[in-house]
């Protein structure tokens, strides 16, 4: 199958052409591996933070930037570079920035905000165990990496390590009541239901446990997204939304929870 045409965004002026190594294949890991990848130090430089010259990633199907060197003058430097030969023509650009109006775009061939920890050795023969210890091994490097591409592009990025944090609830709403049903209703084929009443979605890579609380009340609404808020922002809580920082987050939760014990690359 070839994904081939035009794209509605179209940050990069030229190509992206892939594969860039063989083996990909929809909804499997079967053309993943730990691209070694060269950075580009010089066009990273202003963020700051330590950053190796070559690295691991994860890859799985992604392609190369075709000639990226030579649409500087519009704005595009490369990032990194796969130091393996890829099986396309067009270079070896894997990760390229592009100013875009006032602002920018990173793209890239390979995944570097896809973490290890994400991949379960497994569920592969001994090379595929093999590609996640080497991507383990990487992991400091590659969110070094991973930092610094969210810095060129204006953001500020926090240099310290942090644990992920819980998920957090997912909610339906609407301003007509009926909405919600109607959409609840329509999942009836996808829902997995339980003795004693539970329902469950269960995805490729999550479950999702359904919730049905009676009612919803604006104070418990902005109650329940305090408590998120807090937890994730609380310095912005404490001084740019003081009205939110007052509410008590006493509430019980009534919402729909992810399952913890999986995991996804978008995660």
């Amino acid at each position: 199958m070839e994904v081939v045409g035009d794209r509605e965004l179209g940050f990069f002026p030229g190509t992206c052409r892939g594969l860039a190594f063989p083996g990909f294949v929809y909804h499997s890991e079967a053309g993943t591996r730990a691209a070694e990848l060269r950075v580009n130090k010089t066009a990273l430089a202003a963020a700051g933070g330590a950053i190796l010259d070559v690295l691991r990633s994860y890859y799985n199907g992604g392609g190369v930037f075709v000639d990226a060197e030579s649409f500087k003058n519009r704005g595009v430097e490369v990032l990194a570079s796969y130091t393996e030969k890829p099986h396309v023509e067009g270079g070896a650009a894997a990760v390229v920035y592009c100013k875009v109006g006032e602002g920018g775009a990173v793209l890239t061939g390979p995944h570097p905000e896809f973490a290890a920890v994400n991949l379960s050795p497994s569920s592969g023969g001994p090379e595929y165990a093999k590609t996640v210890d080497a991507l383990a091994l990487d992991d400091k490097p590659r969110t070094d990496f991973f930092k610094a591409c969210l810095s060129k592009l204006g953001l500020r990025v926090n240099q310290d390590e942090q644990a992920v944090p819980s998920l957090s609830r997912l909610h339906l709403s609407s301003t007509h009541a009926s909405d919600v049903s109607e959409l609840v209703a329509s999942w009836y084929d996808i829902i997995s239901h339980e003795k004693g009443g539970t329902e469950y979605i269960k995805g490729e890579n999550d479950t999702f446990l359904l919730e049905k609380p009676n009612a919803w009340s604006m104070d418990s609404m902005v109650r329940e997204v305090t408590q998120v808020v807090a937890h994730a922002l609380p310095e912005t809580v404490g001084t740019k939304l003081p009205g939110l920082a007052s509410s008590s987050p006493s509430m019980e939760t009534k919402a729909t929870q992810a399952d913890e014990t999986t995991s996804s690359p978008d995660r």
